[in-house]
This record gives C-alpha cells, structure tokens and sequence, in this order.
C-alpha cells in the first residue's frame, strides 16, 4: 500500500505559501524594472534627438554624483576624500564642456546675425 505522506518539496513549500507570495512579488519586481527600464531608454534617446549627443552626456555624467549623494543621504556610505576629489573634478570637467557649447553656440548665432 503507498504511503499516504506528501513528498519532502511539499512540506517546504506547500501550496499557497509564503513562497509563492514571494515568487509572485519578484515577478512583479521584475516586471516593475522592465517597465522603468523601457521608460528610461525612451527617455535617453529622445533627449539624444531634443538635445542632442552632448547634453545628453552630460545628464549621464551627473547621475554620478547623484548616486552618491542618494547612497550618503539613503543607506548610509562613507564618502572619502578621493571620491569627493573626483566628483568635483567630473563636476569641473562638465562645467567646462558646457561652457564650451554655449559659447560655440553664442559664436554662431552672432555670425548668423551677421
């Protein structure tokens, strides 16, 4: 005659428990992520075709400093020296690129008006 108990994977995870919620919640996470994954790149190329190839870069290049901010502010890292060094040096090196276009910009609307 067989034997009545369930299987041993039956007792760990028995229909209906905790488990499940949980795999049910990592799919919904993952679906969450698809989503805002879709949505940014969306957003990254039509920042390429509003604004182009350089601004667009630099809205990535800032999103450095911000991760950094949000790890300080959020979960608590340390944020030493040489990583604030480097942030202000990223930081620099933008402010000098868009510099940069807004006076090759400013240089070819006044030749325009010419």
């Amino acid at each position: 005659m067989p034997d009545a108990t369930p299987p041993l994977l039956l007792w760990m995870d028995s229909p209906g428990s905790a488990a499940q919620a949980v795999q049910a919640t990592g799919y919904l996470m993952l679906f969450g992520v698809t989503v805002m994954w879709i949505a940014e790149r969306v957003c990254y190329f039509s920042m390429i075709q509003h604004l182009g190839s350089v601004s667009t870069v630099q809205a990535v290049y800032v999103a450095t400093p911000a991760a950094v901010l949000f790890g300080f502010l959020l979960f608590g890292e340390t944020v030493d020296r040489w990583l604030l060094a480097g942030l202000m040096l990223l930081m620099a090196s933008l402010w000098l690129n868009n510099r940069a276009v807004t006076g090759s910009a400013h240089q070819t609307d006044h030749q325009s008006l010419q």
